[in-house]
């Protein structure tokens, strides 16, 4: 029954995660979108020097980012985000992590990081970073909570062998009430918990063990009662380097009048990203309406070469639409364009016939690729 009941309050914060992803995501477009309009139009500008102007509006795109990640976070920390490996150098990935877990900390305990920034590359989805370092640092940090104390984290190349790999190692360390040898044999069994029943789900190091065991990773743990603890994370080296992406030219993927069909009931996201459109050389429809852009699309199908649909929208889904709409025409290209999207949907819009995906906000770059990968 308990597990029952903590599963029902996990489904419920999943559920306000996503509901909330996607209304911030919302209000998140607009402001990246008009951003990037703003910086394409005053970079193509000869009149004077606009270089402050520009700089100042990079600053608010970065910053609209930087929101996207706190939402990314979010998601993975309810299990509702959709999981995206890559190889990638994990010491930026952590010094994010800090940064937030920096805000919440109360004053009597201090953070220390020693990182590395040589480790090499891992293949990982960042966001179960954030996850592990967030979840990590909570847990030391409740165990220093009636006292304070310090907080270390490390980053560095490993010495751990096993299968002849090599390895990156990330410890927490805190001096707190440390955990009993008895305790120690059971913090990773999910919803186990030693806290009260409204402050934790015992679900936050069994989430850690499952990442670190999907990696091919390795956990250790050495505590002493009163003294502190310190868990120690193993993780493989990537052995393969993937291509890293170049530096590309948005007119690469820009457009040359193809007619987009774009839907969403946030008119402000509709003005914005058809703004985004325009100045990619799109020819844009726009919709606030599910309904409405069905009918539009009975009459005007053969002429429309994407159509790009939010997947939240009241009376009829955006993967129910895009169902609707290949049963009128199967050669219809189909965008999902969504401030947030979980696993299950993905599968659902795959079923339907949805041939790529969007998530809300997009810069002007990643909007072209999407746009151009779809159709082509």
């Amino acid at each position: 029954l308990k597990q029952l009941r903590h599963s029902f309050n996990i489904d419920a914060v999943g559920t306000l995660a996503g509901g909330i992803a996607h209304d911030f995501n919302n209000i998140l477009t607009p402001i990246m979108g008009y951003s990037e309009i703003l910086r394409l139009d005053f970079s193509n500008r000869i009149d004077g020097d606009w270089s402050e102007t520009l700089s100042s509006i990079g600053h608010i795109i970065e910053a609209a980012k930087r929101a996207q990640n706190l939402i990314k976070q979010f998601l993975i920390y309810s299990g509702k985000a959709v999981s995206r490996e890559s190889v990638l150098p994990i010491h930026p990935v952590i010094r994010e992590s800090l940064r937030l877990v920096k805000t919440t900390l109360p004053k009597n305990v201090v953070l220390h990081d020693h990182i590395d920034d040589s480790c090499g590359l891992i293949k990982v989805d960042p966001l179960e970073i954030h996850q592990i370092i967030v979840n990590l640092c909570k847990n030391a940090n409740e165990a220093m909570k009636k006292n304070g104390g310090e907080l270390t984290v490390f980053l560095q190349k490993s010495y751990f062998t096993e299968a002849s790999e090599k390895w990156v190692e990330i410890s927490v360390t805190d001096n707190g009430c440390g955990i009993s040898e008895e305790l120690q044999k059971r913090i990773f069994e999910p919803y186990y918990t030693t806290k009260e029943k409204t402050q934790g789900t015992g679900l936050g190091l069994a989430i850690v063990h499952g990442i670190i065991q999907r990696l091919g990773g390795r956990i250790n743990v050495d505590s002493t009662v009163d003294e502190g603890t310190t868990i120690t994370l193993y993780l493989p080296v990537a052995e393969v380097i993937e291509e890293v992406e170049k530096e590309s030219d948005i007119s690469e993927y820009a457009g040359h009048g193809e007619h987009v069909l774009l839907i969403d009931d946030e008119k402000q996201v509709v003005r914005a990203t058809a703004g985004m459109l325009r100045k990619l050389g799109y020819i844009v429809t726009e919709m606030s309406s599910a309904q409405q852009s069905l009918k539009y699309f009975k009459a005007e199908n053969k002429n429309i070469d994407l159509v790009i649909t939010d997947l939240a929208m009241p009376g009829l889904t955006g993967i129910d639409l895009c169902r609707k709409m290949k049963d009128i025409n199967k050669d219809t290209n189909v965008l999902l364009y969504s401030g947030a999207l979980q696993e299950e949907e993905k599968t659902a819009a795959q079923q339907a016939g949805v041939d790529g995906f969007c998530l809300k906000p997009v810069t002007l770059m990643e909007l072209a690729k999407n746009v151009y990968q779809t159709i082509s």
